[in-house]
Formats: structure tokens, sequence, C-alpha cells
């Protein structure tokens, strides 16, 4: 019991630390960083967690501690991800945004154009991020490593029989 808060203590701290400064750090604004973030994270709390079980209480329990704390710091780290992602702006954002400053939508037919083209913007930049990490190339086709990524992707589809995991 004391293991499990003091995982859920450094993830509040983790989660806290970000909130109350890092998020004001310009170098904590891009996708990139902000998953370093959270990944030398998951890193230093999981060898933690394995290494104190190990010390305190033997191997068997240094290795529950390991996936008990990997499995939490994952499920806060992807909620945290989406959360984060979702808060960078969208499209839906953009017309909620848009209704709040004028309920009766007038001011938003001129507007349509230009929330449209954030779809296309998100796009983009998506693509740059794949072609940065190496999964597509300059014409946008798939790389070796692009593939070996759909291929994992593919398994864990195949392992779930296609379910939607989300449901």
């Amino acid at each position: 019991m004391r293991s499990l808060l003091l995982i859920t203590a450094y993830l509040l701290v983790h989660a806290g630390l970000y909130g109350g400064w890092l998020r004001h750090r310009a170098a904590l604004r891009g996708e990139r960083t902000i998953f370093l973030y959270h990944f030398l994270s998951w890193i230093i709390s999981v060898g933690g967690a394995g290494a104190w079980g190990l010390c305190t209480q033997g191997l068997p329990a240094a290795g529950a501690l390991t996936v008990l704390c990997g499995s939490l710091h994952g499920i806060y780290s992807l909620s945290f991800l989406e959360l984060w992602s979702l808060s960078q702006g969208s499209y839906s954002l953009s017309i909620l945004t848009a209704v709040e400053r004028d309920s009766t939508l007038e001011s938003l037919r001129p507007d349509a154009a230009l929330l449209g083209a954030i779809g296309q913007q998100k796009r983009a930049a998506r693509l740059v991020s794949l072609q940065r990490l190496g999964l597509l190339n300059a014409r946008e086709a798939v790389t070796p490593p692009g593939r070996l990524a759909a291929a994992l992707i593919s398994g864990i589809i195949t392992l779930s029989n296609g379910r939607n995991l989300n449901r």
C-alpha cells in the first residue's frame, strides 16, 4: 500500500511541477519536449521503484513494483499527453471559442474558411513530425522504420481481434 502511495505522490508532483511552473517555459510547449518530459520521468520512476523494491523487499516485489509503476505512469502520461494535445487548439475548440464570443453564430460565417484551415495546418505539422522521426521520407512515402512502426501497431490490433480498445 505504501508503494502505491509513493508512486501516486510522485505522479502528483510530476503533474504539479508541470502545471505550476514548467508549462510557462517555452521549451516545454513543443510536442517532442513534452513527450521527453514524460518518457524520462517514466524511466526514472520505473527504475526507482524497481531499485527500491529490490532493496527493501526482494526480487519478486521489485518486479511487481516495476510493473505497477510503469503501468500507472503510462496511464497517467497517456492521459496527460492526450489532454495536452487537445488543449493546443483544434477545429472543435476554435468553433467553441467563436460560439462563446458570438452565440448567434453570425460572426462565424466569415471565419469558416479560417477554421477549416486549422485541420490542414494540423495535418501539415503531423507530416513534418513523421518526417523528423524518420517514419516518412520527403515525398511522404513510408520508410523502413515507418513500416516497422505500422507492423507493431497492426500487431496490437491483431491481438485485440480488431476491436476498438477504447470501448
